[in-house]
């Protein structure tokens, strides 16, 4: 008989979580079983799935040994927590990660489920958005400087910081006050250049965690700066990035060399509208480049769009789907 793969969703009410959920509603998967897991006041609500409805349960109580297969769409202090619980109960667990190199949907379509291995690293998504411009430069002409500006929505924090975003417009139009808890400070009409822990010289750690996995990708020393912001932007994440390059572009031009990255998406045409904005790439996986300008022969600029979220969940259902058409036969 074939033994079907069984899962957890570890967050499952959460915004990744939930949005998981419901890639696998329209999807053609079928599991054995599947546990939605959570902590707090979530625990005790029900998730649909295919037309069942799945009681949240505890985290703190689960025992992993039910399920072959564990995604953790939480953050990453939830995560390193309770990885390891999985790990010891012979669990495959799915990691997303938010700043760091790891796996995307390209590699994925050329991996077996035997390269797999027990621990598998989604790549976050603000990796997947730079990384096909910094690779596709990189290999032509060499980088010698990165500055990347990165805006980020409410989403990126989390189902709690989307709301608290909703609340405080709706307030705010109302002449209330608001209240602030999932961001430092006001985030409605308002921009917060702070995302993560700020040390002494008022540099974030998810900025200096993100210039470091944008290092690795490159073959050789490069100058990085990444400054990120929170902007009231419900879905939809963008980046302004400018590439100083080792060697002048000479007969290929910069948007030449972006239409051979099959990552990409170009929008650029000179008119109004004829570029993407953080709406228009909500619910679609893939980025969009627009804004692309070739300052000189050395250096070029361009406008990155991306939906992190639907970016990140196409890549767990594919693997999803590899994993599923890879049961074992007994």
């Amino acid at each position: 008989m074939t033994e079907k793969t069984s899962i957890a969703i570890v967050g499952a009410t959460g915004l990744v979580g939930n949005a998981i959920v419901e890639s696998l509603n329209e999807s053609s998967l079928t599991f054995d079983r599947l546990f939605c897991l959570a902590t707090g006041e979530s625990v005790g609500e029900e998730v649909e799935l295919k037309g069942k409805f799945v009681p949240v349960k505890q985290l703190d109580d689960f025992d992993f040994s039910q399920v072959n297969v564990a995604i953790f769409a939480t953050p990453q202090i939830v995560t390193e927590r309770y990885v390891s619980r999985a790990l010891n109960k012979n669990c495959r667990v799915v990691r997303i990660n938010q700043t760091s190199v790891g796996l995307n949907e390209e590699q994925l379509a050329k991996l077996t489920i035997d390269q797999l291995g027990q621990d598998v690293q989604i790549s976050s998504p603000f990796i997947n958005m730079l990384k096909p411009i910094v690779e596709v430069l990189d290999e032509e002409n060499g980088i010698s400087a990165l500055d990347i500006t990165l805006s980020l929505p409410a989403a990126s924090k989390g189902k709690s910081a989307v709301e608290e975003l909703a609340q405080q417009t709706v307030a705010l139009f109302n002449s209330q006050d608001v209240e602030v808890a999932a961001f430092p400070v006001r985030a409605a009409f308002n921009t917060i250049p702070h995302v993560g822990r700020l040390d002494s010289c008022a540099t974030s750690s998810f900025e200096i965690e993100l210039e470091n996995s944008i290092a690795s990708l490159l073959e050789e020393e490069a100058t990085i700066s990444v400054f990120a912001s929170h902007v009231p932007v419900f879905y939809g994440a963008t980046a302004k990035i400018v590439i100083d390059l080792k060697y002048p572009l000479e007969t290929k031009t910069w948007k030449t060399l972006l239409e051979t990255a099959d990552q990409l998406s170009i929008i650029d045409e000179a008119k109004p509208g004829g570029y993407m904005t953080p709406v228009d790439a909500v619910g679609k996986e893939q980025v969009f480049v627009s804004r692309v300008r070739q300052v000189s022969e050395s250096r070029c600029i361009c406008y990155l769009a991306l939906d992190p979220v639907a970016n990140v969940v196409k890549t767990v259902v594919n693997l999803l789907e590899l994993i599923e058409g890879n049961t074992i036969e007994e």
